[in-house]
């Protein structure tokens, strides 16, 4: 399995990961237990961004403190991925958004574009959002558009993926780092992730 992949393990994740594949978990616990698993990994990815030193003072005396440099670029598929993005401004309130609307062909399972909205400048931290990593093709075509504008860094956070679809992606983008709650068993005849959870993007929007 490809080096740039980071299945990240944590006890929570395990445990709220069991309720987002449940397909009897309420709206309400659902959206938390996702919110939960991105923060993790948003923490995980965002664990090396640079720092620079400046000099406060505490109640007690004078001391260095360390703040980022620069606050990442998050840029969800749309529209999954908008379940991820209020996790991200929680954790960086500070920071640029854009936005990649990708739809899959149901026939031929390739992806589409209908509208992007990439606000990266050169030398910028790109962190993509997708629950899903399923086969690759929608977070490859988002990447090779946002690689136009010269980042220092694209990373994708997702909640699953498949073999297939890490592979795939590795392969054309192997410079970008996959960080995913669970690599699920395979993808469906149809292209679905199995086991899976279903729709992420159905699933956290129902009423």
């Amino acid at each position: 399995m490809s080096q740039s992949l980071l299945v990240v393990e944590h006890a929570l994740i395990a445990h709220y990961l069991g309720q987002i594949r449940d397909q009897e978990t309420a709206l309400a616990s659902l959206r938390l237990a996702l919110s939960s698993v991105t923060n993790i990994l948003i923490l995980e990815a965002t664990s090396k961004l640079p720092l620079e030193s400046y000099v406060l003072k505490t109640p007690m005396e004078e001391t260095e403190g360390l703040r980022l440099t620069s606050q990442p670029v998050f840029i969800p598929i749309l529209r999954a991925g908008l379940a991820m993005l209020s996790t991200a401004l929680t954790l960086f309130p500070s920071c640029t958004v854009g936005f990649s609307g990708q739809r899959r062909d149901e026939l031929t399972a390739k992806p589409e574009t209908y509208y992007l909205n990439l606000p990266v400048q050169s030398g910028s931290t790109v962190i993509l959002l997708d629950p899903m990593l399923a086969t690759g093709g929608t977070a490859a075509e988002a990447i090779t558009e946002i690689k136009k504008f010269k980042p220092a860094k694209i990373s994708l956070v997702c909640l699953i993926a498949s073999p297939e679809g890490v592979a795939s992606l590795s392969a054309l983008h192997p410079d970008v780092d996959i960080y995913t709650a669970a690599l699920d068993r395979e993808l469906s005849a149809k292209k679905y992730i199995l086991p899976g959870l279903g729709d992420a993007g159905d699933r956290w929007a129902a009423s």
